[in-house]
């Protein structure tokens, strides 16, 4: 039930404050009265027979599991908003507290399934030295495969700026420093001036 759960694709609708998450119930009672007899995937509970949240929307066509007739299923869904991976061995969230019963599962927040590229010549007018980039982006449909690329790009940018901005603040003394040659002997591969960042 947890493996199947994890690849269930939601989508936030709106942000919650970090550490907060949102519980969604699912009762089987409260499904369509020919959940068992419907003529397509009788008695079977998927993305889409999940119940609806003003934060949060499952979609897709993941199966969650299968009843048999008279079966009855009632879970708690507790679910938050991340970024990247989080395991299932990491620490329970403190506040708010979890119930002692709850199970914690693999967490993978991304969107993005895979990842191709490839780097091309590319001609512009008269002049052939120029190179193409091609980006092949799979998702789960929580978001655009051009969505996905523009918000990886504003992630980097922002790593990048931070990055600028401490070289920026860095002493002039503390940034470059000059190591000076090794005497010159025959095969010491030491013996070129070296600038060390």
């Amino acid at each position: 039930l947890l493996m199947n759960l994890k690849h269930i694709s939601i989508r936030a609708k709106k942000d919650l404050e970090p550490g907060d998450y949102k519980i969604i119930t699912l009762d089987s009672n409260e499904l369509d009265k020919d959940f068992f007899t419907r003529s397509e995937n009788p008695g079977v509970i998927t993305a889409k027979d999940m119940p609806w949240d003003d934060n949060f929307e499952f979609f897709g066509d993941g199966i969650l599991c299968t009843l048999e007739p008279g079966a009855h299923l009632l879970m708690e869904i507790y679910v938050e908003q991340g970024v990247g991976y989080l395991s299932a061995e990491r620490e329970r969230p403190a506040v708010p507290p979890l119930p002692v019963d709850a199970m914690l599962a693999d967490a993978i927040f991304s969107p993005v399934k895979r990842v191709n590229y490839e780097i091309e010549p590319a001609r512009v007018g008269q002049s052939i030295d120029y190179e193409r980039l091609i980006i092949e982006v799979w998702t789960n449909g929580a978001v655009t495969p051009e969505g996905a690329v523009k918000e990886a790009a504003r992630i980097a940018e922002g790593y990048f700026k931070e990055i600028a901005d401490t070289v920026d603040d860095a002493p002039q003394v503390q940034r470059v420093k000059v190591i000076e040659p090794q005497p010159e002997t025959p095969g010491n591969p030491e013996s070129e001036p070296v600038l060390g960042v």
